[in-house]
């Protein structure tokens, strides 16, 4: 009798679980932070709780962060920041190749004192091979939360590389990083990397143009490429998606920015007529494959995306404009594909944004 009483209770507390809507791993959207860069005043914006911010955007941000060494990354990179959810740090880049680290970054507000941020310059200013490009512009930002790899994009009007900063917390503030000292990644032929993105070993590059690639049956394959690759570099002509006529890498070749779902094993590309994201099996099918899912557009051009990696959000915005930048947010993009976002303006000008999916760990 006692067994049975003890069954039944168990399948009671089971179905009062599945009754209350227990949330299904990769679809959760709870606890999860929105940082902005506005460019306007060289500070930082932060929503606490996306959730507050879908429901109601005219909420202000819970927390402003400030510093000098924030003005000095002007102008800020397309796609220059990104979190580590891991450490709990942010970072940024300038075009010019300036990176900042902001540590403790979820217990930050108002002025950042100078033990919690530092900057230092990728190359050494000597236009050698340890210096950066020449006329180059960087580009997106990215962190593999699982190593702490960084990852930035640099390109000119010729060549294309990443930089894979094996070791980012080894530099102090005023560093310079020497060119030849990290692994530069690049793939012959191809050029203009604009976004980069990484998680769990993984890394992704989505590069606007390069040489055409070819498959196992000799069918050739050119235009805008979306390559799978690790720490290491990325292989040719395998774990590419490219081609014309099903990956809609052609609508993206403007921006290009990256945002990867860890969770769901998903990578976003930024599309001016609305988001699309690719599953990590498509890498090892065709070339030419179609989008794993398709947003709807927002209301003008999206130019840059961001994802909290381990929650299921989604969130672009707009051309920078000194007045306002229009964010969007996608609630749950892994499975609803058919709502609108959300819009909203706070009145200034966004630069770059990012997201912490555990913005309640501390």
């Amino acid at each position: 009798m006692k067994i049975q009483r003890f069954i039944l209770g168990a399948l009671t507390v089971l179905g009062v679980l599945f009754s209350t809507g227990c949330v299904a791993i990769g679809t959760d959207t709870s606890g999860t932070a929105i940082y902005a860069f506005d460019a306007t005043d060289s500070k930082i914006l932060v929503w606490d709780d996306a959730e507050t911010l879908y429901d109601d955007t005219s909420t202000d941000p819970t927390r402003t962060l400030t510093s000098a060494k924030l003005a000095d990354l002007a102008p800020l990179a397309s796609g220059g920041m990104c979190l580590n959810r891991s450490q709990g740090r942010l970072w940024l880049i300038s075009e010019s190749g300036l990176i900042a680290r902001i540590d403790s970054i979820r217990s930050r507000s108002g002025a950042i004192t100078s033990s919690y941020i530092r900057t230092f310059q990728l190359g050494d200013g000597d236009g050698g091979d340890d210096d950066v490009l020449d006329s180059s512009t960087f580009g997106q930002l990215a962190v593999d939360g699982t190593s702490g790899t960084l990852y930035a994009t640099e390109y000119n009007s010729s060549t294309t590389r990443i930089w894979a900063i094996t070791s980012p917390l080894a530099y102090a503030d005023g560093d310079t990083v020497a060119a030849t000292s990290v692994n530069l990644l690049k793939v012959s032929g191809d050029k203009h990397c604009l976004g980069v993105a990484a998680f769990n070993s993984k890394l992704f590059g989505f590069f606007y143009s390069g040489s055409s690639v070819e498959d196992s049956n000799t069918d050739t394959y050119t235009g805008p490429r979306l390559r799978l690759g690790t720490a290491s570099g990325f292989a040719s002509d395998s774990s590419v998606i490219v081609g014309t006529s099903n990956t809609l890498l052609s609508e993206c070749k403007d921006h290009g920015l990256l945002a990867a779902d860890s969770t769901n094993g998903l990578v976003y590309v930024c599309r001016t007529a609305g988001p699309i994201a690719f599953k990590n099996a498509k890498f090892s099918t065709s070339y030419d494959v179609a989008p794993s899912l398709e947003l709807p557009a927002p209301s003008a051009a999206l130019v840059t995306i961001a994802h909290p990696g381990t929650k299921d959000w989604l969130v672009g915005t707009g051309t920078p404009a000194t007045s306002s930048t229009t964010l969007w947010m996608w609630k749950s993009p892994s499975t609803d594909t058919t709502t609108s976002p959300v819009a909203f303006a706070y009145g200034t000008a966004i630069r770059a944004i990012a997201m912490d999916g555990s913005a309640s760990t501390e």
